[in-house]
């Protein structure tokens, strides 16, 4: 991903369109750049719901390009056949 040159060193506005189960706690989206084992740049929280929730939240002053990880985290209720969670979209402002 592209995330412009980012001049002024400001944080980058991010979005998810995510699904939770309701059964399901303590749910997070972590985001790392480059490498899937590096540590999180960001941990958004994704509440539980019955239908998909739209989330804001920001990447901290990234720029250039870089490959996007995400990891959803949390606790999975036991016998539940619906996983953690469902991501359907992600979108980024790049910064000039």
């Amino acid at each position: 991903m592209d995330f412009g040159r980012n001049t002024k060193n400001k944080d980058i506005p991010f979005f998810i369109r995510a699904y939770s189960d309701q059964r399901s706690t303590q749910n997070t989206v972590e985001v790392r750049l480059d490498d899937k084992d590096s540590e999180p740049i960001a941990s958004i929280p994704v509440e539980s719901s019955k239908d998909y929730i739209n989330i804001s939240s920001s990447l901290p002053k990234v720029s250039g390009k870089h490959t996007l990880y995400l990891s959803c985290n949390g606790k999975v209720i036991k016998n539940s056949k619906k996983g953690l969670m469902t991501i359907n979209w992600i979108e980024y402002t790049p910064q000039k």
